[in-house]
């Protein structure tokens, strides 16, 4: 598992914190040569009991919510070693190894972690008697809809430096609230926290109830509004200022100009598809290694925020991706997004769209001193990486998108 694959762990963790608990390096050896499971988990109890060092209480708390409905529809790295372990077993070690976890147990030891999890009370999480191998008990399967966003909350307004996960979930548990998940917000590019976190409550209504609170900490005041509220509002504010700059390039091109270019727009139908509904972690490419599957993509028309966007297939592929889509779906983050094949006005909208980023860029270009093609690739012609693992992809670290994508204020 990569370095950065450990590191998200440390950005994302279960609610609560546990004093430590002691373990011992004595019964197991005992219990092997007995050659009895009850023995083997009496020795591993006497293990656990004598290591200063494992947070047992912490170690529990923290697989439990690996594995939650908070945690497990959006831990693309996680959802995966489910998707492809046998009846949903995951490899203990690997989980193990998460910063967190070595944290909370430095030994590592998969004997004392999996006696952890049988001698817990819940049967949330099952191990293998060889103590290899963990998973979400087929008890508790996930729900059929996410509850995650409805019942987040956004917070800005806390210290740059000195603000932890744990000083977050401090916070609202002191003022009464259960917390499920805490997310400390990065920026993509350098990974340093930028003041504001996401925090998942218990429920819609104590969400709602703690953004109706004063937050305060020391005598600074914390913004706190749903986390659906504030995609609506960032979503709001970037059309706001995309409509702003093309009303200063319009008034500065001349109004000959900007509409002499859709006279001149030729477009081949049926090569865009619009989707609709997936969640705000996914990144342009999530789509784009789904739908790619389905025709040739040349390019996807969306920024992480967002709910929605375009799709633009080659050679009229459209209709042919949404059918194969639709007909074998793919949850894409833990959501199936509704399509649609852009026809009609709607069709042309889009292309004039296409045609005026070409060349506003031009223009720049050419302001620019940098020849008639303008300084490389730009929105709509810039090659799709294929990001990290951050919300975690193929290239990169475990915990955040694109690192060439500029970091968006908050």
């Amino acid at each position: 598992m990569s370095t950065a694959a450990a590191e998200i762990k440390d950005d994302v963790k279960a609610d609560g914190a546990a004093a430590p608990v002691a373990e011992a390096d004595a019964g197991a050896a005992v219990a092997a040569a007995d050659g009895s499971a009850d023995a083997a988990a009496s020795g591993d109890k006497r293990k656990r009991e004598a290591d200063p060092e494992v947070d047992v209480a912490g170690v529990l708390k923290q697989l439990t919510f690996y594995f939650s409905d908070s945690n497990l529809p959006r831990d693309k790295f996680l959802r995966e070693l489910v998707k492809t372990g046998d009846e949903g077993w995951v490899d203990f070690a690997t989980i193990a190894k998460f910063k967190r976890m070595i944290d909370l147990c430095p030994s590592q030891d998969l004997a004392v972690l999996c006696g952890l999890v049988r001698d817990a009370e819940s049967d949330f999480l099952e191990v293998t008697q060889d103590n290899t191998k963990i998973r979400r008990s087929p008890k508790h399967p996930l729900p059929a809809e996410s509850k995650t966003d409805k019942q987040s909350i956004y917070v800005k307004g806390w210290d740059l430096k000195g603000t932890s996960i744990d000083t977050v979930e401090k916070y609202f548990t002191d003022k009464g609230y259960k917390v499920l998940a805490t997310r400390l917000r990065r920026a993509p590019a350098t990974k340093e926290f930028k003041g504001s976190t996401f925090v998942e409550l218990a429920s819609v209504d104590e969400a709602i109830k703690c953004v109706a609170d004063k937050h305060m900490v020391g005598d600074r005041a914390l913004l706190v509004e749903m986390k659906e509220a504030y995609h609506e509002r960032k979503s709001a504010e970037r059309k706001e200022r995309s409509k702003k700059r093309k009303i200063e390039n319009g008034a500065k091109e001349g109004e000959a100009g900007a509409a002499a270019a859709p006279a001149a727009l030729e477009f081949e139908d049926g090569c865009i598809l619009k989707f609709d509904g997936v969640t705000d972690e996914t990144t342009r490419e999530d789509i784009k290694e789904i739908f790619s599957k389905h025709g040739e993509v040349s390019w996807v028309d969306f920024q992480k925020g967002d709910t929605a966007g375009e799709i633009r297939f080659a050679s009229g592929g459209a209709t042919a991706a949404k059918e194969a889509y639709e007909k074998e779906p793919t949850e894409i983050n833990g959501k199936v997004p509704t399509l649609a094949v852009l026809v009609g006005e709607d069709e042309k909208a889009f292309w004039v769209k296409v045609a005026e980023a070409k060349k506003q860029r031009y223009d720049r270009g050419r302001r620019s001193n940098r020849g008639g093609g303008g300084g490389g690739k730009g929105h709509w012609g810039r090659k799709g990486g294929g990001g990290g693992r951050g919300d975690k992809r193929k290239s990169g670290g475990y915990g955040g998108e694109n690192a060439a994508k500029k970091a968006r204020s908050d």
